[in-house]
């Protein structure tokens, strides 16, 4: 008699499971492509007026911050950086253009750009200043 090989199913998440994810960048990776389109819908903020896009903090720690982002229109938002940080941006649905800078006598100027569509998770290391876009 020959043993059934069942197939695991992918772990399932909640947004609860997010603060014991912070430390193991893999598993919140997946747990984040986890959550239906919906689901991050439903807790998306809209953007404030002046700004290009909502902001939800689903975690924040000692560790680190999840944060949904509800992109109004086309605005770009202002050149930034992780400071000591790293993380990374997973595009839920439309294309994003980023925009790497470097400081040059006190100035932000532009010397990389990548365009990211849905799906892509966008790495982004510590003390990377960058901009990001929606296009298309």
């Amino acid at each position: 008699m020959q043993a059934a090989v069942v197939p695991l199913a992918p772990p399932r998440y909640a947004f609860a499971d997010l603060p014991g994810l912070l430390s193991q960048p893999d598993r919140l990776i997946q747990a984040c492509a986890a959550f239906s389109a919906v689901d991050l819908e439903a807790r998306a903020l809209s953007a404030r007026p002046g700004e290009p896009y909502g902001r939800t903090v689903l975690h924040k720690d000692a560790l680190g911050e999840v944060m949904l982002a509800r992109w109004r229109g086309d605005e770009a938002c202002a050149p930034h950086d992780r400071g000591r940080s790293h993380g990374a941006v997973w595009i839920v649905s439309g294309s994003f253009k980023e925009t790497w800078y470097r400081v040059d006598r006190g100035l932000f100027r532009a010397f990389a750009e990548h365009t990211h569509a849905t799906g892509s998770l966008v790495p982004v290391e510590r003390d990377v200043i960058h901009a990001m876009e929606p296009v298309g």
